[in-house]
């Protein structure tokens, strides 16, 4: 079995056919559970792809592993409560 590393690192270099980064994070946070930042990753990577409900509970999972509230807070909310995030500009980025 690969480690995770190893499984992300393959899985983002492949160009055709390349897996939604979702799924490499469930590969990897199946693999350690325990990782507050592959939860966050993966909450983070499934409200960007219009998952609220699975981005709520990997967020809930990072939080009770030890990643603070207010990290995850702010960037769910602009992610799953937008209607239609093409149209309005990120405060998150500049210019």
């Amino acid at each position: 079995m690969r480690e995770p590393k190893e499984t992300l690192a393959s899985g983002c270099s492949a160009k055709a056919n390349s897996p939604k980064p979702s799924d490499v994070l469930k590969e990897i946070t199946s693999a350690e559970p325990e990782n507050a930042k592959a939860w966050r990753a993966l909450g983070e990577a499934q409200a960007s792809q219009k998952g609220a409900r699975e981005a709520i509970s990997s967020l809930q999972r990072a939080v009770t592993l030890g990643v603070p509230e207010g990290e995850i807070a702010r960037p769910l909310a602009w992610r799953c409560c937008k209607p239609d995030r093409r149209k309005t500009p990120s405060p998150f980025v500049s210019g």
